[in-house]
């Protein structure tokens, strides 16, 4: 059973935030993120007695802290919660204007980051000696358009690459950019979700296989392509025809050019288009008779598949590839239904976490003899509360830990959950972003807990201070017990 998927992510996590999207500590092994691992959360925690900043910090990069408490947060002595501050879209005009003049450059840089941030400091930013600071205006989906014109000429590779992928970069300057001599700048060109049509299919036939393998891979392209070839004379036409009619010494379509990344030869191309909810229905037709199984698994999971594919494929002896049908959220009801019985309990585990799986087919589950799969049900967010409430009961830890996460859960079996002796369930249940602020403040006397309460984006404001600042020292009320 994994554990629960969150709705939301921190922007600034408590240790170090890679680009890889995990975060790492001096003394401990990678962990993923958002952070779900409590015992490795407990061990770092308890490593030292000043511990409290990493509250403040929590608190500091919660979306639903007030203006108050990130204004005097933002004059922390601890240079992370500065930083924290700094990044938060919530964070105040007038405090970022502060902090853009902090001496830390990492303060700065995440100030010039900011959405938030005035135009004016962006503007100054992006004349910034420091080509750090200039990347992430760059980067900034509010810097005006004439100071990413401006940057996208920056003699700082980091700062170009930072314009290519900016959503708010104007299409012209998105252009020229795709002829950038960088790939890594024309990759993000790929990935940017204003790149137009035109300037995609151009890119879908570029030398460079990770630029082609960014656009096979992206939603947002292919449904930019396709519409392009929605709206054109052959719109009636079916794609596989006309890309085969397509003279080779003219301009290609934006459909030639999505199946030509579907028919790819390097491997990843076809697996990619195949899992993309924006090919064409009759590219994933094709694709559905591939020889590669991981082609056709990308096809079994595509919510754009054929209803007649995900049949065929329901009865595959490839359990890979009866896994991915089971999983797509536009799998008929009754081939639901047949795949909860299914002797392979990755199967089974996959329909239970189908959002689409029928109330029925989740009761049934519920009962299931495997704890993984009961915990998923428990996890899964359309799982009506009945069973839930059931389930909050159950035997096995685990899956009492998912229904104390899950929004769905109602208050009394919350409260319910909340008087158990499980240290860690209180973790999950101070994640719940519905859970009733009595029930977080009761359970935040207990430092783990406090640490998830703090990052809780459905925590309330006026609770996220009142930790943030006895945490500070201000008005000590909670104990500190590392139980």
């Amino acid at each position: 059973m994994g554990l629960p998927t969150f709705p939301w992510f921190h922007t600034v996590p408590v240790w170090e935030f890679r680009s890889d999207g995990l975060v790492v500590d001096d003394n401990a092994e990678k962990i993923s993120y958002p952070y779900r691992d409590v015992d490795l959360m407990s061990g770092l925690i308890e490593t030292t007695d000043d511990d409290a900043w990493i509250i403040r910090r929590s608190v500091a990069d919660n979306p639903s802290a007030s203006a108050e408490s990130l204004t005097w947060l933002a004059d922390e002595e601890d240079q992370e919660v500065r930083e924290t501050v700094a990044w938060n879209p919530s964070t105040p005009a007038d405090v970022l204007t502060r902090l853009a003049d902090d001496e830390e450059i990492e303060i700065r840089k995440r100030a010039a980051g900011n959405p938030s941030t005035p135009i004016d400091i962006l503007v100054r930013f992006a004349s910034d000696d420091e080509a750090e600071i200039r990347k992430y205006v760059a980067g900034n989906p509010h810097a005006p358009a004439d100071v990413l014109t401006r940057l996208a000429d920056d003699v700082d590779g980091d700062v170009r690459k930072g314009v290519a992928l900016n959503p708010s970069t104007p299409i012209a300057v998105l252009a020229a950019l795709a002829g950038n001599n960088d790939p890594d700048v024309r990759e993000r060109v790929a990935r940017n979700p204003s790149t137009p049509a035109d300037v995609l299919v151009r890119l879908a036939d570029d030398d460079d296989p990770e630029v082609r393998r960014r656009i096979a891979n992206s939603r947002s392209a292919l449904a930019r392509m396709h519409d392009e070839h929605s709206g054109d004379e052959h719109s009636g036409t079916d794609s596989c025809e006309l890309v085969e009619d397509e003279p080779e010494d003219e301009p290609k379509s934006a459909i030639g050019a999505i199946a030509d990344l579907s028919w790819d030869t390097i491997d990843w191309g076809r697996t990619n288009a195949a899992g993309n909810p924006n090919t064409p229905v009759e590219v994933l037709a094709r694709l559905a008779g591939d020889k590669d199984p991981d082609v056709r698994r990308g096809v079994a999971g595509n919510p754009n598949a054929p209803s007649d594919v995900l049949v065929n494929f329901a009865g595959d002896e490839n359990k890979y590839i009866r896994t991915a049908v089971a999983g797509n959220p536009h799998t008929p009801a009754e081939i639901i239904t047949d795949l909860a019985g299914d002797s392979d309990r990755d199967v089974r585990e996959e329909v239970a976490r189908n959002p689409s799986t029928p109330a029925e087919v989740l009761a049934a589950l519920a009962g299931d003899d495997d704890e993984d799969i009961r915990g998923d049900v428990a996890d899964n967010p359309s799982t009506p509360t009945d069973i839930l409430v059931k389930l909050a009961g159950d035997k096995d830890e685990s899956v009492r830990w998912n229904v104390a996460w899950n929004p769905n859960t109602p208050a009394e079996t919350l409260a319910e959950l909340a008087s158990d002796n499980d240290r860690r369930l209180w973790t999950f249940l101070a994640d719940n972003p519905n859970a009733p602020e009595d029930i977080l403040a009761k359970i935040a006397v207990y430092f783990e807990a406090r640490f998830h309460v703090a990052n809780n984006p459905g925590a309330p404001s006026g609770l996220l201070d009142r930790i943030a600042r006895e945490e500070k020292g201000l008005f000590p009320q909670y104990d500190r017990q590392y139980d």
